[in-house]
């Protein structure tokens, strides 16, 4: 019976044939001591046809789309093209599927869940423009779809799209300037979700940081202003208060209804509370949701993060934040939560949601060189968004502990994690406002100075894919990360 993946169809019983099908259990993979699912890269046309295919409504609109220039998703809102980019149909296919998770999210009524929310429109609009922005959202349904079926062939476009995006993105920052900034930054912010390593992701980020801050002077007029104000949001009022609108901008201060969980004397003693609660939180809701086990895995490995940030506080032991929280920041690992499970008529995925934005937050907290180019800002509202849903309801059905929980009790860790980031933003601005000024860059230098090496990034990649290929039955993808727990 063939499996769906939101719109991608996949059969098990010939996708995921082994490449030694006589059954040579020494050639089976290291990770799992089964053979080895990821057939041989080397093949035709029709092997790839028959190893992944698409609803037939999708690849309908996709033929449409490729010979009129129509596109078939109307939050794009772009004139015909008779060369879209001079993608394939599998390029297009790959953009289809990414655009469509807004509608997806809307019919789900959760929009306000995801991350970047009220920004989805503009980064899938700077497709049309710019062909590396393209490609950076091409990389994120690859490698999505990738994660889920596990083909080969799959994988390889994710690493083909990406060294094209990171091409594309180095050739936009040699020449930088008002005109294409706003498709580098939505580039950026796209690329971070799809980093394979730490260290990769660490540098996009920083990258990221450098753009919205040379972006600074014209931000306020710029067309992915929303992008740029999660990044500073400290400045949203002051810059933009001209152009804010009730419909598009946050407020500048998170608010809750609801009276505050707990008092603290200090940032450090929220840090050092909110460590202890959220393990606890964490064993509590793995309880709950043991029979979604992508979830659970997840949520086990969320509490080894915590447990380790817990150990640097209390001791001293050093971990590199970007390694703490990388498996755990990317929106396609198999053991990510999919766009269509975000839905209000599963409570216990939004709670899910919420530890997990709560839990990333804490850890910010406590390495602030990790919150840079808004990762905890859009975690912060996105957050607020699901303890407001969460306010009216008493009590959530489980099904693991045949038994209804308050709302309020298992929510009391994320909304703990609102109310102690407010005083530790409070208590970062007074002591930022009482030290000397520093001396500031200007915008280029700063540019130059975080630049990503992207051009590097690629080199790398294309050398990883073709190492890949001449290494017959491999299972390791370039690009694949190991999701919801440490090595």
């Amino acid at each position: 019976m063939p499996l769906f993946f939101g719109g991608v169809m996949a059969n098990p019983k010939t996708d995921a044939r082994p490449v030694y099908p006589g059954g040579d259990t020494s050639r089976n993979c290291a990770r799992g001591s089964r053979a080895c699912v990821y057939p041989n890269s080397s093949g035709t046309a029709s092997d790839y046809a028959r190893s992944i295919a698409w609803v037939e409504s999708i690849e309908t609109a996709c033929q449409t789309w490729r010979e009129n220039g129509d596109t078939p998703i109307p939050m794009l809102k772009i004139l015909s093209s008779l060369d879209w980019h001079g993608l394939d149909p599998r390029g297009l296919r790959y953009l289809y599927y990414i655009a469509s998770l807004g509608n997806v999210l809307d019919q789900n009524d959760a929009r306000q869940f995801a991350l970047w929310y009220d920004t989805y429109e503009l980064g899938i609009q700077a497709t049309a423009k710019y062909d590396f922005v393209a490609y950076a959202q091409i990389v994120a349904a690859a490698d999505r779809i990738g994660k889920l079926t596990r083909m080969a062939s799959v994988m390889e476009d994710a690493v083909w799209y990406r060294s094209l995006a990171l091409k594309g993105l180095q050739q936009a920052l040699a020449s930088f300037s008002r005109e294409n900034a706003d498709g580098v930054l939505a580039a950026s912010i796209s690329l971070m979700f799809n980093q394979p390593t730490p260290t990769d992701w660490r540098r996009v980020m920083q990258g990221t940081a450098a753009v919205a801050e040379a972006m600074r002077p014209w931000a306020a007029f710029s067309g992915t202003r929303r992008m740029w104000e999660h990044i500073h949001p400290e400045v949203q009022d002051s810059q933009c208060a001209a152009l804010q609108d009730g419909n598009t901008s946050y407020p500048s201060e998170l608010s809750t209804s609801s009276a505050p969980m707990v008092t603290v004397q200090s940032s450090t003693a929220a840090v050092a509370f909110l460590l202890e609660q959220g393990l606890t939180a964490m064993n509590r809701l793995g309880t709950c949701i043991r029979h979604m086990k992508e979830l659970s895995t997840t949520v086990r490995g969320l509490a080894d993060m915590l447990r380790m940030a817990q150990a640097h506080h209390l001791t001293g032991q050093k971990y590199d934040p970007f390694w703490l929280a990388h498996p755990f920041c990317g929106m396609t690992n198999r053991e990510s939560i999919s766009f269509a499970d975000i839905s209000r008529s599963k409570p216990f995925v939004l709670v899910f949601l919420a530890h997990l934005y709560s839990a990333l937050v804490v850890l910010s907290m406590l390495y602030p060189e990790l919150d840079i180019a808004g990762f905890a800002t859009v975690r912060l509202h996105s957050l607020d968004a699901l303890i407001r849903h969460f306010e009216p309801i008493a009590t959530i059905h489980c099904d693991a502990c045949r038994e209804s929980h308050s709302c309020k009790e298992l929510l009391a860790f994320p909304g703990n994690v609102l109310q102690a980031y407010r005083k530790w933003q409070i208590d970062r601005r007074m002591s930022s406002s009482s030290s000397s000024p520093r001396t500031r860059y200007s915008a280029t230098e700063r540019l130059k100075e975080n630049s990503f090496d992207l051009l590097a990034n690629a080199e790398k990649i294309r050398a990883s894919n073709y190492h890949w290929e001449e290494a017959p039955g491999g299972c390791n993808l370039p690009g694949e990360s190991v999701s919801g727990s440490f090595r």
